[in-house]
């Protein structure tokens, strides 16, 4: 209405049939009617915007926790909001561990692929094994530990694995071979070195350094520097110096574990 009495007016003045300013008042109708009609446009897209936020579609598959809001709590919108829910993904699951070096480097001659490489997890109290595979290597080794953090993928479609759960983690397809262990308290670290105190047939403590393995369960693998049978100290490190005589007692060594005591 408001359209037609300007384009009205507008005829009239230019006929000299009204004057400019009854022209200026259709016009100034029109202006605000406008507006009017842009600020009811903007009203009907925020209510249809609060409408879509009314109903909350999962962007994925997965597992949601319990309902931490229901019907009659009072909330308020913004970033102080609290959680409705959480949906966690558990179709496919990650797994972070660490790899010593050794183990990372002939892993890598031998599959010359890291996304080939196969990865064994099992839980506690739990015989079945789940296979994996390497999802990405850290770019960097922890130089304190020796080790570089891993990431592996696993299938979950059956759900039987759940996020946070504890497991071991095998690199590589597990095989049975014979190796040598040392309880992790009987390693000491010489800036990038390993070593171990070694006592021979006359009760002196001797300086000798070892390549370390795999971690494995309190132990550590040893690939080099010690030869079954060798007996070395466990305990008490700090106070041990090379050429000083001491007087062992021996360890009770593990069951079905070929370790170095």
């Amino acid at each position: 209405m408001a359209r037609d009495e300007l384009a009205r007016a507008s005829k009239l003045v230019e006929r000299k049939l009204v004057s400019d300013s009854i022209y200026d008042a259709a016009k100034n109708e029109y202006q605000v009617a406008s507006a009017m009609i842009r600020e009811a446009e903007s009203a009907v897209v925020r209510t249809e915007l609060d409408l879509q936020y009314a109903h909350n579609k999962a962007p994925f598959s997965g597992r949601i926790s319990r309902a931490e809001l229901t019907v009659g709590n009072l909330v308020e919108a913004g970033g102080s909001a609290p959680v409705l829910a959480t949906l966690v993904s558990n179709r496919r699951l990650y797994a972070e561990f660490n790899v010593d070096e050794q183990t990372y480097l002939r892993s890598i001659r031998t599959t010359g692929n890291t996304a080939s490489m196969p990865v064994e997890l099992t839980l506690a109290n739990d015989d079945r094994v789940y296979r994996g595979k390497i999802h990405a290597f850290d770019n960097q080794l922890d130089i304190s530990s020796g080790t570089i953090r891993a990431r592996a993928i696993f299938d979950n479609t059956d759900g039987a694995l759940t996020p946070g759960m504890y497991a071991n983690v095998q690199l590589g397809a597990a095989t049975e071979v014979e190796v040598l262990l040392i309880p992790t308290g009987a390693v000491g670290t010489n800036q990038d070195k390993k070593f171990v105190y070694v006592v021979g047939e006359d009760y002196i403590a001797a300086y000798r350094e070892v390549t370390l393995g795999q971690y494995h369960k309190g132990q550590r693998v040893v690939l080099s520097g010690l030869q079954p049978g060798d007996q070395v100290v466990i305990n008490g490190l700090a106070h041990i110096r090379p050429g000083m005589p001491v007087d062992p007692t021996p360890a009770q060594p593990e069951a079905a574990d070929t370790t170095a005591e």
